[in-house]
């Protein structure tokens, strides 16, 4: 199972840090968390997160 940081997750999704920050703090997306509380994003985060940004393209916020 692939595991990326709050860094390349960002990058994979094309969103910035801040985003997906407050996404956490709104609910929309769930970091799950190392042992030293680093977050890390699974592979079915970025398609959730992909989902979420199609929704705020068609207008739903």
């Amino acid at each position: 199972m692939t595991h990326y940081s709050i860094g390349e997750f960002a990058k994979k999704t094309g969103l910035p840090i801040s985003t997906l920050r407050y996404y956490e703090q709104e609910k929309l997306i769930y970091s799950h968390r190392e042992k030293n509380n680093r977050r890390y994003y699974k592979e079915s985060d970025i398609a959730w997160t992909q989902f979420i940004i199609r929704l705020k393209k068609r207008g739903c916020q």
